[in-house]
């Protein structure tokens, strides 16, 4: 897998040309020194494309909806549902308790 710019990056070179590189943009061959690689990598600028963690987040969107859609489904299930007969909700209930 290629590495990539994982943050804006701007960088000057010592001929005076500057790179710069937008998060997801491939990292050109022979573009940094291994030191500036390092550097870029311990910083957390540059890595691995997050493909997995993007379809981590879809699948958690998709659990995320399922679950809304019981939830209303239960919601709506208890809102049809008749309260017990002779029940009223605070009856018995003396002021100031």
């Amino acid at each position: 897998m290629a590495v990539v710019a994982l943050t804006n990056i701007k960088h000057g070179k010592a001929d005076g040309t500057v790179v710069e590189l937008a998060p997801g943009d491939s990292i050109p061959g022979k573009t940094f020194s291994k030191d500036e690689l390092e550097a870029l990598q311990a910083s957390g600028s540059i890595g691995q494309p997050a493909a997995e963690s993007n379809q981590e987040l879809a699948m958690a969107k998709a659990r995320v909806a399922e679950l809304e859609a019981k939830l209303a489904e239960k919601e709506k299930a208890a809102d049809e549902e008749p309260s017990e007969p002779g029940i009223t909700p605070g009856a018995g209930e003396e002021e100031g308790q």
